[in-house]
């Protein structure tokens, strides 16, 4: 388990479709500024691991691919209500 320090967020990109609904594939698509937070220090009031937010393009440090170590600041929203499935 991670245990984060301070105002730190340990985030997990959520991948988009790289294809739109008609089945045709989208180039030079950017990477996606959704993520679920996995862990958060004990600084970051009104974020809790499993909450999905929206970061700042060119913020945080990239630790493995698709996943982030953020600052609270950094933290633009919380969405509530997001659907992340897959549409058919």
């Amino acid at each position: 388990m991670i245990k984060m320090r301070h105002d730190n967020l340990l985030v997990k990109r959520i991948p988009t479709p790289e294809t739109t609904e008609s089945g045709l594939y989208i180039l030079g698509r950017e990477k996606p500024q959704l993520g679920k937070v996995v862990s958060c220090g004990p600084e970051c009031p009104g974020i809790n691991p499993g909450d999905i937010i929206m970061f700042g393009k060119f913020t945080g440090t990239e630790i493995e691919p698709d996943t982030l170590l953020l600052k609270f600041k950094d933290c633009l929203i919380v969405i509530d209500n997001l659907n992340l499935e897959e549409p058919k």
